[in-house]
């Protein structure tokens, strides 16, 4: 297990990559769906998935956070449109609301999202695709999808998607600046629509809201079906509900003089953004659950499950986990307490079997971080060890009293013994880890020459889940690669709006 130390400074780390990439990435009325809408995909998409589509997303991308995933193509719009001619097309459909056109007038040579997600789910089923080009349909298609579900990304009405209609909100200042009503739709709803709750909260509440009954609903159709009941949408309320819109007549409005939105244009706007954000995330979990356990691992091997032995050792480990991590801190010698989930499963790697430990540690609004650990218990040598993917921390323990009786019950506590650093001087550390079918939880205390034992760390959790592996197939022969987070940098839509 990593230090407290180590798991603060890894925090830390995260924490500011995340703050540079947010802070990089303004303005965000720029980005379709907005930053908060895109996310808010991603997180329900995240709770929707099978246990072998997350552990073989996981393996394309160790500490995989869909909702960061959601917001790659935005983020990274203007070098992909530099690298990839066509592709910031790749975020709408311009069906026209009021004419009609071909689709290969409104989707010239297969630029537009209801082209391409098709196209990069071959990619990720493809047996030949390398993974680097799966890593990259990940992050297209949990994009795109999630663009469509927005109304604007399937309409146009000569346009630019509404971005040529100017506008104000029914109470905004009269010396307020206007708002194009595509970046009203992107994310103005959406503020309006989550009434300040937390991305993380309010996907939840859609999740509760809409039922299983909903979400299977929804995950099923085509990609063209997708986008005719947001063109739907569009046509009746966005566009159709518009204040004094009439097809064929120009809709008067610019940055000097734009037209008011009327409380019920915007209380009509309001009712379908919830369930257009949960459709989204619905349906990216779909195409990925799909893609992921049909297409190949990683290694392009077969998957692999531990043999028997192994999984009765560790059976009882296996599953998601809720409880806290309290920490004392170096400094002030204060401890503290995180929330956390940690979430655990098989995998089958070159060197034997072991447990891939996930953890999700809450700190606060905007402060959620993630670490992987990769753990096994070697009876015949009454070893027990715990390393980091990617990197060389790597903690190892003997295992010194338990160990009998817990081969024989699966369960108990068991008490290690090993060596490590802190502020960078060599300490003895103990470790006393007991698990049973409820609880789990871990105490980590060390100790100078000379010293007494010192509390360092403390993981409590309760079993979330039933914990027991439902098939071979859960378990995956899957090596990790990394990936790099999305880079943030400036980026320009056509003609500096957005779509």
């Amino acid at each position: 297990m990593q230090s407290s130390a180590g798991i603060l400074r890894r925090c830390a780390a995260i924490a500011m990559l995340g703050a540079v990439a947010l802070v990089s990435a303004a303005p965000v009325s720029l980005w379709a769906w907005g930053a908060e809408g895109h996310r808010i995909t991603g997180l329900v998409a995240a709770e929707l998935l099978t246990p072998k589509a997350r552990l073989r997303l996981n393996q394309l991308f160790p500490n995989a956070d869909l909702a960061d995933i959601a917001l790659y193509m935005d983020v990274n719009r203007q070098d992909m449109a530099a690298a990839i001619p066509g592709s910031d097309k790749w975020h709408y459909d311009n069906e026209p609301v009021c004419k009609t056109k071909t689709y290969a007038e409104y989707c010239p040579n297969g630029d537009c999202a209801s082209s391409k997600i098709p196209v990069y789910f071959k990619v990720l089923t493809d047996p030949a695709s390398s993974a680097e080009a799966r890593v990259q349909a990940i992050r297209f298609l949990v994009h795109m999808i999630g663009d469509i579900h927005q109304p604007l990304h399937a309409a146009d009405d000569n346009d630019q998607g509404a971005n040529l209609k100017f506008v104000s909100m029914p109470d905004a200042p009269a010396d307020l600046p206007p708002r194009r009503l595509h970046a009203v739709w992107d994310s103005d709803l959406v503020k309006l629509t989550t009434r300040g709750s937390s991305e993380a909260d309010y996907a939840r509440q859609l999740l509760a809201r809409f039922g299983d009954s909903n979400i299977t609903a929804w995950q099923s159709g085509t990609v063209r079906d997708w986008m005719k009941e947001s063109w739907t949408l569009s046509s009746t309320v966005t566009y159709g509900k518009l204040p004094g819109f009439v097809c064929g007549q120009e809709w008067l409005s610019s940055p000097a003089a734009p037209q008011r939105l009327t409380q019920a244009y915007v209380d009509a706007a309001l009712e379908p953004i919830p369930a257009q954000l949960a459709k989204a995330g619905a349906r990216i979990a779909w195409v990925l659950n799909t893609a992921l356990e049909a297409g190949p691992s990683v290694a392009g091997a077969a998957a692999a499950a531990p043999d028997a032995a192994f999984m009765k050792l560790h059976r009882m480990f296996v599953g998601k986990w809720n409880g806290s991590l309290e920490y004392r801190d170096f400094r002030s010698d204060r401890r503290a307490t995180l929330p956390a989930t940690l979430e655990i499963a098989p995998r089958v790697a070159a060197d034997g079997a072991e447990l891939v430990y996930q953890y999700v540690y809450d700190g606060g609004p905007g402060k959620v971080v993630k670490s992987v650990a990769m753990v096994r218990i070697d009876p015949a040598e009454a070893r027990y060890s715990s390393r980091v993917p990617n990197s060389d921390q790597r903690d190892d323990y003997r295992i010194v009293d338990g160990l009998a009786d817990f081969l024989v019950r699966g369960e108990g506590t068991l008490l290690l013994l090993g060596t490590g650093i802190e502020n960078e001087q060599p300490v003895e550390v103990r470790s006393t880890l007991t698990i049973n079918a409820k609880e789990y939880s871990l105490l980590r205390e060390t100790r100078s020459a000379g010293q007494e034992f010192a509390f360092r760390h403390a993981y409590k959790f309760t079993r979330a889940d039933a914990g027991a592996l439902k098939s071979k197939s859960d378990a995956l022969k899957l090596p990790p690669i990394v990936s790099p987070r999305p880079r943030a940098g400036g980026r320009e839509d056509r003609q500096g709006v957005e779509n």
